[in-house]
Parts: C-alpha cells; structure tokens; sequence
C-alpha cells in the first residue's frame, strides 16, 4: 500500500494483508445502506462509528493515544 508523496500517519501492523483488508472495509460500509435503520441510531453516529472503525479497528481508541 503506497501513501502520497508527503503523507504521514501511523504504520500498518505487520502482516496486514493490504490486498483484503480494504476489500473488507469498502464491503462493509456498502452494506450499510442495506441495514442502516435511522430508528437505530442518526446518519451522523453510523458515519462516526465508520471512522471510529477505520481509525480504531475493534480496539479501544485510547490503545492509539500517542
């Protein structure tokens, strides 16, 4: 996975595999608009909780604090 000329951020973990895991990702937020229900919880929370996840994966976010 290439990052843009000039880009910083943090380091993928090793062994990441870079040819599924954004497959899964992309899927996954397609999907969304199958199941989303805004009885569930507002548009601005699911879009949250989709950069939560991108940024966070399933850990808790102070795990990442730097």
């Amino acid at each position: 996975m290439r990052r843009c000329s000039g880009e910083q951020g943090p380091e993928l973990r090793a062994g990441l595999d870079v040819n599924v895991s954004p497959l899964l990702l992309l899927g996954s937020m397609n999907w969304a608009a199958e199941w989303w229900n805004p009885r569930m919880c507002s548009l601005a929370d699911l879009v949250k909780a989709a950069q939560d996840f991108v940024r966070y994966g399933m850990g808790h976010p102070a795990l990442f604090a730097g």
